[in-house]
């Protein structure tokens, strides 16, 4: 454990596996659910008992019975049993649309969590550039070269002032990028035939450009590292190859090679150098420093002796081009009130460069270096004004994820490295690539990107928000109707026993509904449409709106007075019904009521998606669920199966009145959706 990678096996344990905000919401819920069933049970129990029953003297076995039949009812009327199965299935059903977009969950509750994301922190290489570096520029002997040729074509010239030329003059520095390298040829003879690092492939491929063939061994190799910054290996003729950031190469040589002979590398040829440099990477590209020692003794000096008194060579610079669809995806990020920053390794002028043609802003760009040097407030400050960190380190990537979460930001946090996990494993989430990445950070990201393309992240946001929309869609349906079950219930009996007490405290059985109507409800024709409800379509313009507040819960204070309003509303609406049908028998005031509350849930659903501009016709699954809902519902009017229901044979006048009160609901929900939007938008 006292190793790197135990460090970072540590940070990894050590990190928190929190709930996601709507696992606790959840939570929540559930518990308010179960809180205001037992008020519920207990209201009606008390009621029942003091002003039906006659008080606790009065109270008798025959008593009892209907009292705990009508609080077996509320309890089945308020329970929505089709909640967790819904909201796993929904989950499920995006992460499905999301693995075809290349986005690969590994945990359900993230698919929502991802539409609450207000903060994306992206890696740049290969996320939002195409992962295919070419050599386009080397400079060399005071002089700079043009290199043609794209991807890993191997095909292609060094042009100077618009001139051929001979890469017999650069072997020496093409001959450094091709042995100091762990990139590979693959067997196949394509154009992209190459694995590894795209930087060693760009090395490699500008080495095959210039003829330089990789027929020495290597015998030692002193790797990268992020501390470092640079590698150097030993080849078989003792000759010691080096490549990393300019600045750390040039820190290590003394000499430098010009026109074939070795000369003093004084403070003047350094920053001209310095200055080649960041000239090369004002034009967005990397760049790599290159040197070499020759009869290097490799079995008696230690790692620092033989990068010691090395001769500079020359640089090569390399770029990645952004992904043409990447600029449009940042854009259409920022649109939806998600700030975008980009983490990268590469130097400070490559990144603002290159960030500023895909839409960063380079004012106020930072180092690590500079990360390190501000305290927690200040960087808890710095992180909301900069879009561009360079030369940032892991530990920097952690630093930046604590400080945008202390300032109260939901951030999704992209890496590929073993380095990279404890950031991924921390942030709200991770997002490891699928292609280049580690198993390390696979394993600690929450989604994997299986093409590792930026805009992927982006079309993930938006299901995630379409899905959170559909959660909070039959949240509210399933609540408002459940709240008219209960409503319609205890308000029926109470009025029940007042006006027909020769109905309701005569006959132990009397209830307003049975308990297997109401079962029928929740399970079937509640069931199935809210099932459904979860392929939903998302809305247009969904990434044009700001992403939800960290602290605004699945249920708003609008949505909470809608499901009470609901609820009243259908009480209003289908008590008339039961009363109406009374005069018949029991049993047609039950099925009234019941046939009511299978087609108001019908409208409910409709007036719930009209609010995010969605016809009947835009989800088939749920235009079906809702035609069989009905069929279901008339197989238990109509056929034998309603013995078991208890229910009468509803005539064409019973439909009349049930069509009546129907489009009473209707009128009436709509003046409350009016009303509600002027409250909650003043």
């Amino acid at each position: 454990m006292k190793t790197e990678v135990g460090d970072i096996a540590e940070q990894i344990e050590s990190a928190e596996d929190k709930k996601t905000p709507f696992q606790q919401e959840v939570d929540v819920l559930g518990r308010q659910i179960g809180y205001g069933i037992m008020g519920v049970i207990a209201l009606v129990a008390v009621v029942q008992v003091f002003v039906t029953g006659g008080g606790i003297e009065n109270l008798s076995a025959t008593k009892l019975v209907p009292i705990l039949l009508v609080a077996i009812t509320l309890a089945v009327a308020a329970v929505p049993e089709g909640l967790p199965a819904v909201v796993t299935l929904t989950l499920a059903l995006g992460s499905k649309k999301m693995l075809k977009k290349d986005a690969l969950v590994r945990r359900l509750p993230v698919v929502e969590s991802l539409g609450s994301i207000d903060y994306i922190v992206t890696d740049k290489t290969g996320t939002l550039t195409e992962g295919v570096m070419t050599v386009k520029k080397v400079f060399y002997n005071d002089e700079v070269f043009s290199v043609t040729g794209t991807g890993y074509e191997t095909e292609g010239n060094f042009v100077k002032n618009g001139d051929l030329v001979e890469s017999d003059q650069l072997s020496k520095l093409l001959e450094c990028g091709v042995y100091c390298n762990n990139a590979e040829k693959a067997p196949e003879e394509d154009e992209k035939s190459f694995f590894g690092d795209p930087t060693e492939i760009a090395l490699k491929v500008s080495g095959l450009k210039g003829g330089i063939k990789n027929n020495k061994s290597r015998v030692k190799e002193i790797p990268f590292s992020s501390d470092r910054k640079r590698m150097t290996v030993v080849t078989e003729d003792s000759t010691a190859y080096m490549k990393g950031a300019p600045s750390r190469v040039l820190e290590r040589c003394n000499r430098i090679l010009k026109d074939g002979e070795l000369r003093e590398l004084d403070e003047e040829t350094k920053e001209k150098i310095i200055q080649k440099n960041r000239d090369f990477a004002e034009d967005a590209l990397r760049v790599l420093g290159f040197a070499y020692r020759e009869d290097v003794d490799y079995g008696s000096l230690d790692d620092e002796q033989i990068e010691n008194d090395m001769v500079f060579l020359g640089l090569q610079g390399m770029i990645d081009p952004p992904r043409s669809e990447v600029k449009e995806a940042v854009e259409d990020c920022r649109t939806a009130g998600i700030s975008t920053v980009m983490a990268t390794g590469d130097n400070i002028e490559t990144a603002k460069a290159l960030g500023e043609e895909i839409g960063f802003n380079p004012e106020n760009a930072m180092t690590g270096k500079e990360v390190d040097n501000l305290d927690d407030e200040e960087l808890q400050d710095q992180v909301e004004k900069t879009d561009i960190f360079a030369r940032v380190s892991p530990s920097n990537k952690v630093d930046i994820l604590q400080a945008l979460q202390k300032n109260k930001r939901n951030v999704a946090m992209t890496g590929d490295g073993v380095n990279d996990a404890p950031a991924l494993k921390n942030s709200d989430v991770g997002v490891a690539m699928g292609q280049r990445g580690t198993d390390v950070a696979k394993q600690s990201a929450d989604m994997i990107l299986q093409d590792d393309n930026f805009v992927t992240i982006r079309d993930a946001i938006a299901e995630g928000r379409g899905i959170f929309d559909n959660i909070r869609k039959f949240v509210n349906y399933l609540l408002s109707a459940n709240a008219g079950e209960v409503l319609a219930v205890f308000i029926g009996v109470l009025l029940g026993s007042f006006f027909f007490p020769e109905i309701f405290q005569s006959n132990s059985e009397a209830l307003i509904l049975t308990p297997v109507m109401l079962l029928w409800l929740n399970f079937v024709t509640d069931g199935l449409p809210a099932l459904a409800l979860g392929a939903d379509p998302r809305s247009d313009g969904i990434m044009e709106r700001d992403p939800r507040g960290s602290e605004e819960p699945v249920i708003s204070k609008r949505m909470l007075a809608s499901i009470t309003g609901i609820g009243i509303l259908i009480t209003i609406t289908g008590l008339p019904l039961f009363f109406y049908g009374i005069s018949k028998s029991l049993a047609y005031a039950q099925t009234m009521l019941f046939t009511f509350l299978v087609v108001i849930e019908m409208v409910r659903i409709q007036t719930i998606r009209s609010r995010y501009d969605q016809s009947i016709f835009s989800n088939y699954w749920l235009l079906g669920a809702l035609i069989s809902s009905l069929i279901l519902q008339l197989v238990v009017l109509y056929t034998p199966i309603r013995g078991y229901f208890e229910t009468a044979w509803l005539t064409l006048q019973g439909w009349g009145a049930l069509g009546l009160a129907t489009l009473g609901f209707l009128i009436l929900s709509y003046g409350l959706s009016s009303l509600l939007d002027r409250v909650f938008t003043e």
